[in-house]
């Protein structure tokens, strides 16, 4: 089959002209490759983290004690993918003309991804973990805020009725 971009053109789904370097907080959830389950397992409500589960919780928490210009705040890894809350805060500007924005999500994001999957295949993982790219809620105010952190805290209660639950476990 032959590359057509007017039929294989990939659209983002980020918000034009929104300036993702800016202060801001963000929902973002990010899907293991090819949905596959290889976090752990939801068992009565409770997601139950096996070794490269683990090392994504742990990677998350390192991201935000690396980063003095990000806020980690509720997160959770599912069997197949990671929800997580991120404020971004801007230094002051002489701090921004000496040091790049590490903080940009983008940036964020494809460095605690690289680190993840570093880490896997470290303990023996081997393919593929995370699906390209991720998706990103942009949270405008205190009540969308406190509906993520609840969508947060219910996620493994709602496992069975995820669009993002699926088959495909690993062990």
């Amino acid at each position: 089959m032959n590359f057509d971009p007017k039929e294989h053109h990939r659209h983002s789904i980020r918000l034009k002209g929104y300036d993702y370097s800016s202060q801001g907080a963000y929902f973002v959830t990010i899907c293991s490759f090819e949905k596959k389950c290889i976090f752990g397992k939801v068992a009565d409500g409770e997601m139950a983290l096996n070794e490269y589960g683990k090392l994504v919780a742990d990677e998350w928490i390192k991201c935000g004690e690396i980063r003095q210009d990000v806020v980690l705040h509720e997160f959770v890894v599912m069997p197949n993918h990671f929800h997580g809350i991120v404020f971004l805060h801007s230094d002051d500007e002489a701090t921004d003309c000496v040091r790049p924005k590490s903080s940009e999500l983008g940036k964020m994001l494809a460095g605690y991804k690289a680190a993840v999957s570093s880490q896997l295949k470290r303990s023996g993982f081997a393919g593929n973990v995370w699906q390209r790219n991720y998706y990103e809620h942009i949270i405008r105010n205190e009540e969308d805020l406190n509906s993520i952190i609840d969508y947060i805290a219910q996620n493994p209660l709602n496992w069975s009725k995820d669009s993002l639950h699926t088959v495909h476990e690993v062990e």
